[in-house]
């Protein structure tokens, strides 16, 4: 079967405020028959430097190299 990733980030930290993209990301996985291989959703990220002091760069470079 085909896979996906999904990677999201966004400047809320509030969780419910990413639960319609996942359920979206998770309906069409379930449409297309697709296995999801991770996710990472970056919360409060605002500028454009602020993903750098989180882990969120990390956790996509290794969602990657899982690949």
């Amino acid at each position: 079967p085909k896979k996906a990733a999904f990677l999201m980030i966004y400047p809320d930290t509030a969780k419910k405020e990413a639960e319609p993209m996942l359920l979206h990301y998770n309906t069409l996985l379930e449409y297309l028959g697709w296995e999801s291989v991770g996710t990472v959703v970056a919360s409060g990220v605002w500028t454009a430097g602020s993903v750098k002091n989180t882990s969120y760069g990390q956790q996509a470079y290794q969602l990657g190299k899982s690949l």
